[in-house]
């Protein structure tokens, strides 16, 4: 909990304000609520010795109607002062998270799930800020309604009051025994139903792919099983929680039979008045509220910690290198020494071994190989979606592990074959790459990307919703929007890892060209979907299984009786 508490309390910065009045009105409502039953006590005691006047009647029924109006308005502004609090720190908890995922390392990523990720950032803020208000309101609340009604009490009639709390340890051991448990099926439940939404979210995202191999039932029944795990976690938790509350009902009427019992036989022998026995049981449920609040909110507080014990496993990861150094004047140099890696999931394996190459600034350099060769994992390594090791790839003579992972992306650019588009307008999808980009940038980054004519032809223009992941656009316009992208950032040194695979030979060639122009002096590395795109390249360098098999101009490589020579006439 105090884990909890410190991570939170940063979040309050600027709120102090809000939490002062969260307090003091807190505390007021308590105060008034503890008076309402002292006023109709001493009226009772005084009515029973003579009939009470209508003035009398009256003055009590103000006085009673001033104190429940106050409580009124009281919990009204707490609970949106309450709510204003947790909504506002959940914004800022969130805002954080995703700032933090976009921030991982891909090979971080590649190990979670994306359902479990947006539980994380959703769900389980979402039990943590409820306790944000629910906790500070009940404890205060409950600190002054238990020593405001103990006191009372304790002047009433001691006997009766030490009666009352030696029975509470007995219901607060089962609490604390049942405590444990109930912490860890939340920490379960909180998997289970990350695990659940992942599932569904891959049903979602890939129900083209379901429905073009009929398998609905199949996922259905994988659905299923998770669905299965969750709610059997579910039913376990409802058990520790229904007697959480049954021990809370015990408690209570156990409270009420011993105050009639007790308390009815003192009223007979005259220890007490009726107005004070009256007065004891309202204050004896004025003592047994906050108790029996805290008691319902003890599995609120086990399930916000196991949401922050599954959030902070999130947040504990480490970040990549924002902070490193930032190049002026790049030119475009790339270096690349004795450089292997191979991928966490499989570290026995070397996807690249032992590469050593030189790009000269400026210079245009082709890549080519089979499928699984290195390509797409060398283009990847120069952005830093992975981490080369130290000394390996220098950018402009510095290693690139000591510059900062946005500065590597600001400067060099990078169009995959496979394109994200995101649920939103193409305007903002293009709004990605430059978001102060002008209407007149954008047109033109459009023209660049030969995307212009399809653009104009949608009912809405550029302001035309794309659809989820883009599925209202085509394999061709996806890559033509991300194209624009790259003409937007307008970075040194350009990666094109078969960024027109999914062209027709025409566009291609028009996109080519435009690439040409774009040159001037750019580093321009194109990983090569048909090897007739990338003939005027300076340097052309053939990959086969994680190495560099070959390197040349396409002449000389043609006049070599290798791979690249076989892949170019099609008999490899």
């Amino acid at each position: 909990m105090k884990k909890l508490i410190l991570f939170m309390s940063k979040y309050f910065k600027g709120l102090y304000v809000f939490v002062i009045l969260f307090i003091l009105f807190s505390l007021s409502n308590s105060y008034i609520q503890l008076n309402i039953p002292i006023v109709s006590q001493v009226a009772i005691d005084k009515w029973i010795a003579k009939t009470p006047e209508s003035s009398e009647l009256i003055s009590l029924g103000i006085k009673i109607g001033i104190l429940v109006g106050c409580t009124i308005l009281l919990g009204i502004f707490n609970r949106y002062i309450g709510t204003y609090l947790s909504s506002t720190v959940s914004l800022k908890v969130r805002k954080d998270m995703i700032h933090h995922i976009q921030n991982l390392p891909l090979n971080e990523l590649e190990n979670k799930r994306t359902g479990d990720l947006i539980t994380r950032a959703v769900s389980d803020v979402e039990n943590i800020s409820e306790i944000i208000y629910k906790v500070p309101e009940s404890t205060l609340n409950a600190l002054l309604l238990l020593a405001g009604s103990i006191y009372t009490m304790y002047r009433i009639d001691i006997e009766l009051t030490m009666l009352l709390i030696i029975v509470i340890p007995v219901f607060v051991l089962i609490n604390v025994y049942l405590a444990p448990k109930a912490r860890r099926l939340q920490r379960k439940s909180r998997t289970a139903y990350g695990d659940m939404i992942s599932s569904a979210e891959g049903i979602i995202s890939g129900i083209r792919v379901s429905k073009s191999f009929n398998n609905q039932e199949y996922l259905d029944e994988s659905f299923n099983e998770t669905g299965k795990k969750y709610k059997k976690i579910e039913l376990k938790e409802a058990i520790i929680e229904s007697l959480f509350r049954s021990s809370e009902i015990l408690m209570r009427e156990s409270f009420r039979l011993i105050t009639i019992l007790v308390g009815g036989y003192k009223v007979a022998t005259g220890d007490i008045t009726i107005g004070e026995l009256i007065l004891f049981q309202a204050l004896m449920f004025a003592f047994l509220r906050p108790i029996q609040v805290l008691l319902e909110l003890l599995p609120d507080i086990l399930k916000s910690l196991g949401s922050f014990d599954k959030l902070t496993e999130v947040m504990n990861i480490h970040q990549e290198n924002l902070n490193g150094q930032f190049l002026t004047n790049l030119k475009g140099d790339i270096s690349i020494k004795n450089l292997s890696f191979s991928y966490k999931s499989n570290a026995k394996s070397k996807v690249l071994d032992n590469l050593t190459l030189d790009i000269n600034a400026g210079e245009k350099i082709g890549i080519v190989g089979h499928t699984g060769c290195g390509k797409s994992t060398f283009c990847n390594l120069l952005v830093k979606f992975y981490q080369a090791n130290s000394n390996s790839i220098f950018i402009d003579g510095i290693d690139i592990n000591d510059l900062s992972s946005s500065f590597i992306r600001s400067e060099i650019g990078i169009v995959q074959q496979d394109v994200h588009i995101f649920a939103s307008t193409i305007k903002e999808n293009l709004l990605v790459a430059k978001p102060n980009a002008t209407d007149e940038e954008l047109n033109n980054a459009l023209i660049f990307a030969e995307a212009k004519d399809f653009i104009d032809k949608l009912p809405n223009g550029i302001n035309t919703f794309a659809g989820e992941r883009g599925v209202k656009l085509s394999g061709g316009q996806k890559q033509r929007i991300s194209i624009a992208r790259i003409f937007l950032q307008d970075p040194k040194i350009l990666i094109l890892d078969e960024s027109t695979s999914s062209l027709d030979n025409e566009t291609e060639k028009k996109i080519q060209k435009t690439f040409d122009k774009l040159h001037n002096n750019r580093t321009i590395i194109s990983v090569a979907h048909r090897l007739t795109s990338i003939e005027n390249s300076d340097k052309i360098i053939v990959f086969d299984n994680g190495k560099i098999s070959e390197i040349g101009t396409h002449i000389e490589l043609l006049n070599n009786d290798g791979i690249y020579k076989k892949l170019y006439f099609g008999t490899l």
